[in-house]
């Protein structure tokens, strides 16, 4: 189990995700980081970046529209890739804010 994305070495981030989704995804035994707090439709997550990867791409698969949860697809639970295409929007959203507060940049105070 070294190999395994939760024992990389390298940043955490604190995410929330929901639940159904994330739910699934792990009970395939699939990497989901340290579950920090959990409500009925969320839970909060600190994670590295490669398991948080890893979520975000079984959530691409599941979403899509030719995935397990679309059209032909094995899982009949169509609430399952509403959830992750939310988590899947969660995952961008959360790097997109990340992102542009760790590239923005500080303004001189004599400009």
């Amino acid at each position: 189990m070294e190999n395994h994305p939760d024992y990389e070495v390298g940043m955490k981030y604190t995410i929330q995700l929901p639940v159904k989704f994330y739910d699934d995804h792990v009970s395939r035994d699939l990497p989901g980081g340290e579950e920090i707090k959990r409500n009925k439709r969320y839970v909060t997550l600190l994670a590295n970046e490669a398991t948080i990867d890893e979520i975000r791409d079984d959530a691409d698969y599941y979403a899509d529209e030719y995935g397990p949860c679309g059209k032909g697809g094995w899982d009949a639970d169509p609430g399952l890739r509403a959830a992750a295409q939310r988590c899947k929007d969660a995952i961008d959203k959360y790097f997109q804010h990340h992102d542009a507060v760790v590239n923005a940049t500080p303004m001189n105070k004599g400009e």
